[in-house]
């Protein structure tokens, strides 16, 4: 499990930086932030990318999600938090990553995102990411009884 919860908090932070990144005006992979936009947004007619407090915000929920998945595999102690609360939050974390990575198939979302290239990386490369990552997420809430070692008692 140990190897999965590095896996899975790396991509967090991989992702973290990205957004935190393109929140302070960095346009990469794309090659000008229209593009950007077109590429990670995908709504109508998008031209700019979200403003920073958005993708700071962004950012701060996956370091948030990175450190729930660092605990439930057992790396990370957060005392302050009672181990009930990390499995619940982590099953929140799960359902939000299952849950976007299925409606990017549904056809409401390709109405409400119709701006290629997102569309083509949506269907191909985010949406399968997002329930891979929820998968792994939920995976570790189930496994993580047995390292919380009587902790839900």
């Amino acid at each position: 499990m140990t190897t999965l919860t590095y896996f899975t908090s790396v991509i967090f932070l991989m992702i973290a930086i990205l957004h935190a990144l393109w929140g302070i005006g960095v346009s990469w992979p794309a090659a000008n932030e229209t593009a950007l936009a077109r590429m990670v947004v995908g709504a109508p007619g998008i031209t700019q990318m979200p403003p920073l407090a958005a993708c700071l915000f962004v950012t701060i929920c996956l370091l948030i999600g990175m450190a729930i998945v660092l605990r439930l595999g057992g790396v990370l102690i957060l005392p302050m938090f009672p181990y009930w609360f990390i499995r619940l939050a982590g099953a929140g974390v799960a359902l939000v990553f299952l849950a976007r990575g299925i409606v990017g198939f549904l056809p409401f979302w390709a109405e409400i995102t119709p701006e290629e290239p997102f569309r083509h990386l949506d269907k191909r490369y985010f949406s399968p990411l997002c329930i891979g990552l929820g998968l792994a997420v939920a995976t570790l809430v189930i496994q993580s009884k047995s390292i919380a070692s009587g902790a839900l008692e």
